[in-house]
């Protein structure tokens, strides 16, 4: 057994250079391939037989729910009288157990007028926003009736009424395990928008417009695409390729899940053909998606269509000067491109508008702060409820076959890697080291050999130097077992500042990469357990295996256990008890963005998990999502309720909690 010196503080490093150009470039460079290769038909006949297919997968994509039936559960809660203006304050039913905020805007007159739906970017004070308001007020003393609605987990409709918060990081990628997304939702939601607008008796139903700005205007795209009500459209500093979203830091609320596996924007784009669309971007623009030259780029395969159907004159795009914005200038632009296609007037060209003031912010609240009604749901509540809901269901199905053949497609089909070859660098440190190449996914290791023939494969989400002071790795380096220490993918070795969004480390960005082609770190992470045990087993002759891991690399362990059945030990470490991201408050000291993977919770949560993996599972420090550890009595509900999920599946899995 080769000795490991207890005097360093650290692990040798496994390559002589960070080398986060393995994960990136692969992502980015299969992107570009993507962009090229879905090019749209330059025939009417063409599109008319790709467009059905088109729009059901990203329906299908979105996971969109709508049911226009349900009662709109429309009511006002208060008016405010403006100069040729009326603003109404009302709430409505998107569907069960979620409800909207909204301030009507109504042009003084008798009507019936054009409508536009205003949708606010990412303001976390939402409709109420000074932007949004006089946005809202210009159109309406144009003659556009405005609905300015809260998007879910902004304005209004956020955890703790009406305080601030993103709706994107933990509670945007909750929605994903739990079998929807934040883009299907805000689709939905602005569907059930329109039907309000339509059955207001002073609104034309037959005249709906749609705008928006940044995240706004990747709202106002997708609902324009996916609602043939929108008559026409101004997406503003958001029109793009999903390419370039592979570049850049976005919201979950612009990620279609497996998008690039079947169109680019310019498909989504061209949806809306043949009514009337303007693109519009700003030069200026920090944020590099949403460039003057995405915009062309995207522009110039959507035109295709829109000149197929002989409505070329319908598609626009043009860019400003500004940064980032929906800027005085692009309102008249989007007034005057509505007007043309809304009202029948005018050539298109932008016009002066007229001067507006916000009003105090509290004024267009629905309800008075903290008094709105239990029915108003935030992500996290909301999010809650569906989790509970799933895990009483899961609880109907106890057949472990199906159980795991759907975590297969989840964790394994979606990405499947192989290893290639494996080189040997020199040793250091006591340690043999090993560049394992697996393809686009590259696994620096690190090896003992032991004098036992079993193996002990521990990991760390962020980067393996957090192992040095675990308890697995304390346990594990005075033993006589092999010991292979790996970075998983985008950790480590391999991690940038890049792919996160807080300077704690999260992944927000490279787990938005990978979601973009249908897979998840966790389920890359779940096969290099394995493939490194039987790269283990062929190159040192070890035949018994333990899959250790720290946090979130300890969620990996347990299902790669599950899937293939090579581990007879598991040990996960400060891992959270739940996939339930809103479980708590999340945060990046508890546990990162790696571990969302659309769909599980319709599957198997970390208790389901752990009875199915038959194994002997030692679980120390159990966490919740804020930090905290579970309490005494806590760990014992979990301890149950993983029993009897061993009982249920008719598995032998033996589970122990320490800390």
């Amino acid at each position: 057994m080769s000795a490991i010196d207890n005097t360093l503080k650290t692990f040798p490093k496994v390559w002589n250079q960070q080398f986060p150009e393995s994960v990136l470039q692969p992502i980015q460079f299969e992107a570009a391939k993507r962009y090229r290769k879905y090019q749209l038909p330059t025939t009417l006949d063409e599109w008319e037989k790709v467009r059905p297919e088109l729009y059901r997968k990203a329906a299908e994509a979105m996971r969109l729910k709508v049911d226009h039936s349900l009662p709109l559960e429309y009511e006002e809660h208060g008016t405010i009288q403006l100069d040729g203006v009326t603003i109404k304050k009302v709430s409505f039913c998107a569907t069960p157990g979620r409800y909207m905020t909204a301030n009507l805007y109504i042009p003084d007159g008798e009507g019936p007028f054009p409508a536009i739906l205003h949708l606010h970017g990412h303001m976390s004070q939402g409709k109420i926003s000074p932007k949004m308001q006089m946005r809202a007020q210009i159109f309406a003393k144009c003659g556009y009736v405005g609905l300015v609605v809260d998007a879910f987990g902004a304005g209004e409709r956020t955890s703790k009424h009406p305080v601030p918060e993103y709706h994107g990081l933990y509670r945007g990628a909750s929605v994903m395990n739990i079998g929807e997304s934040l883009m299907g939702i805000q689709v939905a939601d602005n569907m059930r928008a329109i039907d309000v607008l339509q059955s207001l008796p002073f609104v034309d139903k037959e005249k709906i417009g749609a705008t928006g700005g940044s995240g706004g205007g990747n709202q106002t795209i997708y609902i324009a695409a996916m609602d043939d009500r929108v008559k026409a459209a101004v997406p503003v500093c958001s029109p793009a390729t999903f390419e370039a979203y592979l570049h850049s830091t976005n919201c979950f609320c612009e990620v279609m899940p497996g998008g690039l596996n079947f169109t680019e924007e310019a498909g989504i784009l061209a949806l809306t053909a043949p009514r009337a669309l303007k693109l519009c971007s700003n030069i200026n623009d920090v944020i590099t998606s949403f460039s003057v030259e995405e915009m062309l780029r995207t522009a110039y395969e959507a035109r295709k269509v829109y000149d197929a159907y002989g409505a070329g004159h319908k598609f626009q795009h043009e860019g400003f000067p500004g940064n980032h914005g929906y800027w005085p200038e692009v309102v008249e632009s989007a007034v005057g491109f509505f007007d043309l296609h809304l009202k029948g007037i005018g050539n298109g060209a932008a016009h002066p508008v007229p001067d507006c003031a916000s009003l105090p912010e509290s004024d267009l609240l629905v309800w008075e702060e903290g008094k709105a009604p239990a029915k108003l749901k935030g992500l996290k509540a909301w999010s809650n409820d569906r989790a509970a809901a799933l895990a009483e269901k899961r609880k109907q199905n106890s057949d472990a076959a199906e159980v795991k053949q759907n975590l297969k497609k989840l964790l394994i089909d979606a990405k499947e890697i192989q290893i290639k070859s494996a080189d040997k660098l020199p040793d250091a440190d006591g340690w043999m080291r090993y560049s394992i190449d697996a393809g686009d996914v590259m696994i620096p290791v690190l090896f003992r050999k032991g004098q036992t023939d079993r193996c002990r494969i521990l990991a760390a989400d962020l980067d393996k130097t957090n192992l040095f002071n675990s308890n697995i790795y304390q346990a594990a380096k005075d033993c006589p077992d092999s010991v292979l220490i790996f970075d998983p993918y985008g950790s480590g070795e391999m991690y940038d500042f890049k792919f996160s969004l807080s300077d704690k480390g999260d992944y927000h960005n490279l787990v938005r990469y990978c979601i973009w082609y249908g897979h998840s770190m966790l389920g890359i992470w779940a096969q290099e357990y394995n493939l490194l045990a039987q790269w283990a087993k062929e190159t040192f002759g070890v035949s018994k295996f333990s899959y250790e891991g720290l946090r979130d690399a300890g969620a990996a362990a347990i299902f790669a256990a599950v899937l293939f059945g090579n581990a007879d030990k598991v040990t996960a470490e400060k891992t959270v008890f739940s996939m339930n991201l809103v479980e708590s408050t999340f945060c990046a000291e508890a546990a990162t963005l790696a571990l969302t993977v659309q769909d599980i919770l319709l599957y198997a949560d970390i208790a389901n998990a752990i009875g199915l993996s038959n194994t002997e599972v030692k679980f120390i420090k159990p966490m919740h999502g804020d930090n905290t550890a579970l309490t005494v009595d806590e760990q014992a509900a979990f301890q149950e309720e993983c029993d009897k999920e061993t009982v249920r599946f008719g598995m032998k899995t033996q589970l122990t909690i320490e800390g």
